[in-house]
């Protein structure tokens, strides 16, 4: 799966064909009564039954979203997920045994950013680091660890004094 930007939406392909002999199935795009947004595909679920990924707010955030490969129908993050943490998460990364996802975001409460754990029905959300630099969380195959970027910056002030003449 992949997101194909000309297009403006996700697209499946069968990786055992040539490309050039290709069709790419489009996924559709994730509506409610309010918006349509396009779905940006990120992660295949270990089962195979399913695709994390993101949608793009009109606001120009990223919010989680599934797409369930059996019912063509999306999970969305937007009820008790988005109680808890703010807009602005990335794209979310599977547990190995596909009952939940860890994702980046920023809690409502507090505003400072983290990763958290939830359910695949997005309908229980918990921290489980607090991290202001972490990023793109991803975990072990064998499901006890994760790891992730830690971005740190290091800078150095030099102060320069002129001679006067």
């Amino acid at each position: 799966a992949y997101f194909n930007h000309t297009l403006g939406g996700g697209q499946i392909f069968d990786p055992n064909r040539p490309w050039g002999e290709q069709n790419p199935t489009a996924l559709p795009a994730w509506t409610s009564e309010e918006e349509s947004l396009q779905f940006q595909p990120h992660a295949w679920s270990p089962d195979g039954r399913s695709i994390a990924g993101a949608v793009l707010t009109e606001s120009g955030h990223h919010r989680p979203a599934i797409y369930d490969l059996q019912s063509e129908t999306y999970i969305d993050s937007s009820q008790a997920f988005s109680a808890l943490i703010s807009s602005g998460t990335e794209f979310p990364s599977w547990l190995p045994d596909s009952s939940g996802l860890i994702v980046v975001g920023r809690d409502r409460a507090s505003g400072t950013r983290g990763i958290f754990l939830t359910d695949r029905e997005f309908r229980e959300v918990r921290e489980i680091l607090p991290s202001e630099d972490g990023t793109s969380p991803r975990v072990s195959p064998d499901g006890r660890w994760i790891y992730f970027i830690r971005d740190t910056f290091e800078a150095d002030v030099w102060l320069l004094t002129f001679n006067e003449r």
